[in-house]
């Protein structure tokens, strides 16, 4: 018991030393000595300085002034003027003097309540408009249509010589041959004249040169139109056209006469014979029947 109440005093006593030691060293690094080389601080005693005399006192001059003057008697002060009264401003004295003076006004009679008061004011000036120049109708412009009743006379014209005509006989189809497999249509001559009604009384007739270049564009027109048929063939035939050619150039009547042997094949081409263009009308102004042979490959 003793030996730990020792060591716990020697560890206070090192503590308190350790402390104390840095407190004081703490002290001795504040106090900084005076830097050498600097003279000795002299002590110079000085005289005081002289003070103002005191100032004399005001009783001198209180003496010096003569006794002020003795005060007369008091005297009684006058009555005040009475105030003189504002004159009036002169728009009252206006009012004032004619009021007296206004005479009695007549009772207005009652007027009749106006119902129209278009009849007040005058009616405005007719103004006259410029007149604007009517548009000119355009001018309509001329096709080579015919109307409803002449194409009916034509065709009933046309229907009576058809009549009196006879199909031409199938030719012959020809046998296979080495061409290519390539698909061409190439439209023969017609083997007959056009046939349709005589030309009307006065017309002069087409020349021989005339028809021979129309029917070159028609067999042209036709072979172009009939070589986009999608067909399932691959030996050349050659088959016929029966058509009506009508003066402004329709086709009526298109069809396939014969057979090519093939019933799609068939079909095919009436179907694209039905759809024949517009062709170059006859130079005769007359509808014409054409039978066109078509060699396909």
């Amino acid at each position: 018991m003793l030996r730990q109440v020792g060591l716990w005093g020697g560890t206070a006593a090192v503590v308190l030393a350790l402390h104390l030691g840095v407190v004081g060293w703490l002290f001795d690094s504040d106090a900084v000595p005076p830097p050498s080389g600097l003279p000795q601080a002299i002590m110079i005693d000085l005289a005081p300085l002289p003070v103002a005399p005191p100032a004399a006192p005001d009783n001198q001059d209180s003496d010096a002034m003569p006794p002020p003057a003795p005060r007369a008697e008091s005297q009684p002060d006058p009555e005040p003027a009475p105030e003189p009264e504002p004159e009036p401003a002169p728009s009252e004295q206006g009012n004032m003097q004619q009021d007296p003076a206004l005479p009695e006004l007549p009772e207005l009679p009652e007027l009749p309540p106006i119902e129209q008061m278009n009849s007040l004011f005058a009616p405005p000036q007719a103004v006259a408009l410029p007149q604007s120049a009517r548009p000119r109708p355009r001018p309509v412009a001329q096709t080579q249509t015919q109307t409803e009743s002449q194409r009916k006379t034509r065709i009933t014209q046309d229907r009576e010589p058809q009549r009196q005509t006879k199909a031409a006989a199938e030719p012959p189809s020809t046998p296979a041959s080495d061409q290519p497999a390539r698909r061409q249509t190439t439209a023969l001559r017609a083997p007959t004249a056009p046939q349709g009604a005589a030309p009307p009384a006065g017309a002069p007739a087409p020349s021989a040169r005339q028809m021979a270049s129309w029917q070159a564009r028609v067999n042209a027109a036709v072979a172009r139109h009939m070589r986009r048929t999608r067909l399932s063939m691959r030996d050349s035939a050659t088959i016929t056209i029966r058509f009506t050619l009508l003066p402004n150039g329709q086709v009526s009547g298109a069809q396939l006469m014969g057979s090519t042997g093939d019933p799609g094949n068939d079909a095919a081409l009436n179907r694209q014979a039905a759809r024949l263009p517009r062709l170059p009308p006859p130079p005769s102004g007359q509808s014409a029947t054409l039978i066109l042979p078509v060699r396909i490959n």
